[in-house]
């Protein structure tokens, strides 16, 4: 009983301690200005990808689209956030976390890589 009683306690200080919120399903590293990071996503969004922004805040850094798929629809989210440890320190690094309830982290992952692309693209 004390066994289970210590793997609960230190499973449950695990998740206070991670760096990712868990309903946080992809995120990634860009080393680049907020307001770079913030057009190419509009853009990349609203323009390529030709979803519908439901709603956008460029002040706290989020974006709610219409994520369109073969299968079906859903709400999903962009959030550009400061880097809370950058690995360099006089590098301006920010933190692009994508979720899409209704798709595999595989779709999240292809977002945020089409937006880096993008933003190497458009240099």
């Amino acid at each position: 009983m004390r066994r289970i009683l210590v793997i609960v306690i230190v499973a449950a200080l695990s998740l206070m301690l991670c760096e990712i919120p868990l309903w946080a399903k992809s995120r990634d590293r860009v080393a680049e200005s907020f307001d770079v990071l913030w057009s190419a996503a509009v853009r990349l969004i609203r323009v390529d990808k030709n979803w519908k922004i439901v709603d956008k805040d460029k002040e706290t850094g989020f974006i709610i689209f219409e994520y369109q798929s073969k299968e079906s629809s859903s709400q999903a989210s962009v959030e550009i956030l400061k880097d809370a440890a950058p690995e360099e320190k006089n590098v301006s690094r920010f933190v692009v976390q994508v979720s899409i309830p209704s798709a595999s982290s595989i779709e999240e992952r292809l977002l945020i890589d089409e937006l880096k692309r993008k933003i190497q693209e458009e240099r």
